[in-house]
């Protein structure tokens, strides 16, 4: 596995920590002082910005390449912040600058080996030609050969050969730490400037948040009072609805009242309706009736006062007859025989007249009769009177018989 040498995440600000808690969007909010985002990113996204950061911690500052900037900014960024991809790399890119400012120089001071690393790479590279103590076919040629002190510096020149290539490789793996202990520094560094202007950006956001919470305590103790009154309000709102709920009943009892007796009378309207109805038509069928009787009644009145020119022709000849009769004494015998006639001829009219009474049952019929029996009456009076003048005289009047009159 290879060793982690920084912690981009850190450095950079990405996520909220190494312990899987998430990450906001990397964009910034303009609305808030380009204070950052806080919407929180999928977790399937955020899953695979966590590997780009493992493979990232593994590189050095100045060998990231853009590509991978923009694939961890593409989807650290929600929806609303998509367009601001190029302006989060740049910040990063910024932050990796100031990284590499500080590890040039280290660079290229380590660039230049100790002088004791010169010496034992030189020794290493000499001694390369001699055998390695593994080598056993040549270590005996010179056993055989009888040189045991150059065996011997031999051998021990190989142990320290084998000494200084472990204390080199020691060396390497120390600068290799030295190396990853510097860029943690930096960007511990780096970190601690984020964290200042973080700090004086969290402190502007407080005093803002204190000012807006000092307005807020206004508004709420005037919201307070308001509410106190609203409540008052509501109290008596809630009284008055009370009142208005009993009367709304005592209303409604009245009403369901007020609803019967409406249909009471509704239905005495229509009884009445129907029976103005039939009185109409009882009151039509009367006023044809009554239509057709006027007509009769005409038709009567013609004939009564064709009678009554008959009846005033008749009084004429009566008075000429009574001045004859008055003249005419003499002939009392045969005058007394046409006032018999006479007599009969007047019952005759009674009679018609009595069968005229029987078909007319109106009050105009009635008033003629009446008429008829007085003028019989006078005329009866009248005979009588007469007929005591004659019984003085000797002499019996009587009306004689028109002769128009049949």
């Amino acid at each position: 596995m290879a060793t982690t040498l920084w912690d981009p995440d850190r450095i950079l600000q990405i996520t909220k920590g190494p312990h899987d808690q998430g990450m906001f969007c990397l964009g910034r909010a303009r609305s808030r002082y380009d204070s950052r985002c806080r919407w929180d990113i999928p977790y399937s996204d955020y899953q695979i910005i966590r590997k780009s950061l493992s493979q990232l911690a593994r590189k050095l500052p100045h060998e990231i390449s853009d590509d991978e900037l923009k694939e961890i900014a593409e989807r650290g960024l929600c929806d609303y912040h998509s367009g601001q991809v190029n302006e989060v790399v740049s910040g990063w890119h910024d932050t990796l600058a100031s990284l590499q400012n500080l590890y040039w120089p280290y660079k290229k001071q380590t660039g230049t080996r100790h002088p004791l690393y010169q010496v034992l790479q030189d020794e290493i590279k000499e001694s390369s030609g001699f055998p390695s103590p593994g080598e056993d076919s040549k270590y005996s040629e010179l056993i055989e050969a009888g040189n045991l002190v150059e065996a011997g510096k031999l051998y021990d020149f190989r142990a320290l050969q084998t000494r200084l290539e472990n204390t080199l490789d020691n060396c390497w793996a120390q600068r290799e730490e030295n190396d990853r202990l510097r860029v943690e520094a930096m960007s511990r560094e780096q970190g601690c400037g984020l964290l200042k202007e973080l700090l004086k950006e969290a402190k502007a956001e407080l005093s803002d948040v204190q000012g807006n919470n000092s307005m807020l305590t206004c508004t709420i103790s005037d919201l307070q009072g308001a509410c106190d009154l609203k409540t008052r309000q509501l109290t008596e709102i809630t009284a008055e609805l009370s009142i208005v709920r009993g009367n709304n009943s005592s209303l409604k009892d009245a009403n369901e009242e007020m609803r019967k007796e409406a249909d009471d009378k509704q239905k005495q309207l229509n009884d009445i309706t129907a029976e103005l109805s039939n009185v109409r038509c009882a009151n039509e069928r009367i006023r044809n009736i009554n239509e057709d009787k006027r007509k009769e009644i005409n038709g009567k009145q013609e004939q009564i006062e064709t009678i009554t020119s008959q009846l005033a022709s008749v009084s004429a000849d009566l008075d000429i007859t009574t001045k004859e009769l008055s003249v005419a004494c003499e002939m009392k015998g045969q005058v007394q025989n046409d006032l018999h006639a006479a007599l009969e001829e007047i019952s005759n009219l009674q009679a018609q007249l009595t069968e005229i009474q029987v078909q007319q049952s109106t009050t105009i019929w009635c008033m003629i009769k009446r008429w008829i029996r007085e003028k019989a009456s006078w005329l009866s009076r009248d005979r009588r009177r007469r007929g005591m003048r004659d019984e003085d005289e000797e002499v019996a009047l009587a009306p004689v018989k028109p002769s128009n009159l049949g």
